[in-house]
Protein backbone atom coordinates (compact mmCIF):
# COMPACT_ATOMS: atom_id res chain seq x y z
CA UNK A 1 0.00 0.00 0.00
CA UNK A 2 2.66 3.12 0.86
CA UNK A 3 4.72 1.40 -2.07
CA UNK A 4 1.45 2.90 -4.65
CA UNK A 5 0.82 6.17 -2.49
CA UNK A 6 4.80 6.69 -2.88
CA UNK A 7 4.26 6.22 -6.74
CA UNK A 8 1.35 8.28 -6.75
CA UNK A 9 2.71 10.89 -5.04
CA UNK A 10 6.07 10.78 -7.36
CA UNK A 11 3.50 11.17 -10.13
CA UNK A 12 1.57 13.99 -8.89
CA UNK A 13 4.86 15.80 -8.23
CA UNK A 14 6.09 15.54 -11.56
CA UNK A 15 2.81 16.71 -13.17
CA UNK A 16 3.35 19.80 -10.50
CA UNK A 17 6.71 20.28 -11.62
CA UNK A 18 5.62 20.02 -15.33
CA UNK A 19 2.72 22.76 -14.93
CA UNK A 20 5.69 25.00 -13.39
CA UNK A 21 7.63 24.61 -16.54
CA UNK A 22 4.81 25.38 -18.38
CA UNK A 23 3.71 28.73 -16.88
CA UNK A 24 7.91 29.67 -16.68
CA UNK A 25 8.51 29.19 -20.38
CA UNK A 26 4.41 30.58 -21.29
CA UNK A 27 4.99 33.78 -19.12
CA UNK A 28 9.08 34.26 -20.65
CA UNK A 29 7.17 34.06 -24.22
CA UNK A 30 4.06 36.57 -23.78
CA UNK A 31 6.90 38.71 -21.57
CA UNK A 32 9.40 39.19 -24.45
CA UNK A 33 6.56 39.08 -27.26
CA UNK A 34 5.70 42.54 -25.93
CA UNK A 35 9.23 43.50 -25.88
CA UNK A 36 9.66 43.82 -21.80
CA UNK A 37 12.07 43.33 -19.30
CA UNK A 38 11.29 41.57 -16.50
CA UNK A 39 11.66 44.74 -14.69
CA UNK A 40 8.53 46.24 -16.55
CA UNK A 41 6.29 43.14 -15.79
CA UNK A 42 6.96 43.62 -12.40
CA UNK A 43 5.95 47.18 -12.54
CA UNK A 44 2.73 46.70 -14.02
CA UNK A 45 1.88 43.81 -11.83
CA UNK A 46 2.88 45.42 -8.59
CA UNK A 47 5.41 42.88 -7.70
CA UNK A 48 8.88 42.79 -7.08
CA UNK A 49 11.39 42.04 -10.58
CA UNK A 50 12.83 38.76 -8.36
CA UNK A 51 9.25 37.66 -8.42
CA UNK A 52 9.21 37.34 -11.77
CA UNK A 53 12.75 35.87 -12.52
CA UNK A 54 11.10 33.03 -9.93
CA UNK A 55 7.94 32.74 -12.12
CA UNK A 56 10.45 32.22 -15.13
CA UNK A 57 12.79 29.99 -13.71
CA UNK A 58 9.95 27.67 -12.42
CA UNK A 59 10.89 28.13 -8.90
CA UNK A 60 7.65 29.28 -7.60
CA UNK A 61 3.91 29.73 -9.01
CA UNK A 62 1.91 33.41 -8.40
CA UNK A 63 -0.88 32.95 -6.04
CA UNK A 64 -3.49 32.43 -7.44
CA UNK A 65 -5.09 36.21 -8.04
CA UNK A 66 -1.51 37.27 -9.63
CA UNK A 67 -2.32 34.41 -12.08
CA UNK A 68 -5.42 36.21 -12.72
CA UNK A 69 -3.84 39.48 -13.01
CA UNK A 70 -1.44 38.20 -14.93
CA UNK A 71 -3.72 36.32 -17.62
CA UNK A 72 -5.87 39.97 -17.66
CA UNK A 73 -2.44 41.82 -18.48
CA UNK A 74 -1.51 39.37 -21.91
CA UNK A 75 -5.14 39.24 -22.37
CA UNK A 76 -4.88 35.34 -22.68
CA UNK A 77 -7.23 32.83 -20.22
CA UNK A 78 -5.37 31.33 -16.96
CA UNK A 79 -5.43 28.06 -18.29
CA UNK A 80 -3.58 29.04 -21.76
CA UNK A 81 -0.75 30.85 -19.55
CA UNK A 82 -0.70 27.39 -16.88
CA UNK A 83 -0.60 25.48 -20.65
CA UNK A 84 -4.01 23.59 -20.14
CA UNK A 85 -5.41 22.64 -23.51
CA UNK A 86 -8.64 21.92 -24.54
CA UNK A 87 -9.96 18.92 -26.55
CA UNK A 88 -12.30 19.06 -29.29
CA UNK A 89 -15.19 18.74 -26.91
CA UNK A 90 -14.48 21.72 -24.81
CA UNK A 91 -12.84 19.92 -22.07
CA UNK A 92 -9.54 20.79 -20.41
CA UNK A 93 -7.62 17.65 -21.59
CA UNK A 94 -3.89 18.73 -19.62
CA UNK A 95 -0.95 19.84 -20.60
Amino acid sequence: MRGNMKESYIVENETCAEKLFAFADILYVLRRGKGMTQEQLAENLFVSAAAVSKWERGISLPEVGMLCATADFFDVSVDELLGRKTGTNGRIVGL
